[in-house]
């Protein structure tokens, strides 16, 4: 939702300015690289295994119809007749109009300051991709075949991002990464990461390796969080 809100700043002032280019650009990479290649891949996990009315697969899924109601009213000048039949097939929209070229474009929710929050997310990520690195390396050497079969230990010899990671938490960090578990331990020196072949058993509902697997004797190979789920179904 924070990218979303830099998102409309910058297609805004592009609209403003007459740079349509920019805009296409500025909506394609925010596509590909913020929705595609990050957001709705840590998200899958949610969308597939959480319970249906879980907070969590709630919380994704208005994000999402946010999303896709501001990227569609952000598309309708440049991309006319894609975006009228997005709106149509669109059950909820936040404005009643019959037509996307009636509704007004959309503004910054002045309650997200991501500009506050873009330097932390910087730190973030950019450990993220250290971890893909490492990770990389392990799936090279055949010793993983997913993302999921690895525990990653973070050796951090910053306090700024120690305190970062254990705001956001080990086990959301390890869900942004898609890995089994996440561990932080505080050095002196550089932050560094190391990973391994998860010891945990396979959970055949939702294919991660968590300590919980096995743990239900009469769902011996799902973790906790599936048989939650299963038991409520």
């Amino acid at each position: 939702m924070q990218q979303l809100q830099k998102l409309i700043v910058n297609v805004t002032e592009a609209y403003e300015n007459f740079v349509f280019h920019r805009v296409f650009s500025l909506v394609y990479n925010f596509c590909t690289v913020e929705m595609s290649s990050i957001y709705m891949d840590v998200l899958k996990d949610r969308m597939y295994c959480e319970a249906s009315d879980s907070l969590s697969r709630r919380s994704g899924q208005t994000a999402m119809y946010r999303i896709l109601d501001c990227l569609v009213r952000m598309l309708a000048p440049v991309l006319v007749h894609t975006a009228e039949e997005a709106w149509a097939a669109m059950r909820f929209k936040s404005q009643k109009v019959e037509s996307v070229h009636l509704a007004e474009m959309p503004k910054v929710d002045d309650s997200i300051d991501y500009q506050i929050a873009e330097p932390r997310w910087q730190k973030i990520m950019g450990l993220r991709d250290e971890v893909l690195r490492v990770l990389e390396g392990l799936r090279q050497e055949k010793k993983i075949a997913s993302n999921q079969q690895a525990c990653v230990t973070i050796h951090c010899g910053e306090e700024e991002l120690a305190a970062i990671l254990n705001e956001l938490g080990l086990e959301q960090f390890a869900a942004l990464c898609i890995v089994s578990e996440a561990k932080l331990q505080k050095v002196t020196g550089e932050t560094t990461v190391v990973a391994q072949k998860s010891s945990y058993q396979k959970c055949r509902r939702c294919w991660n390796y968590w300590p919980s697997v096995g743990a239900d004797s009469e769902h011996p190979d799902l973790c906790k969080r599936c048989v939650f789920v299963v038991h409520r179904a």
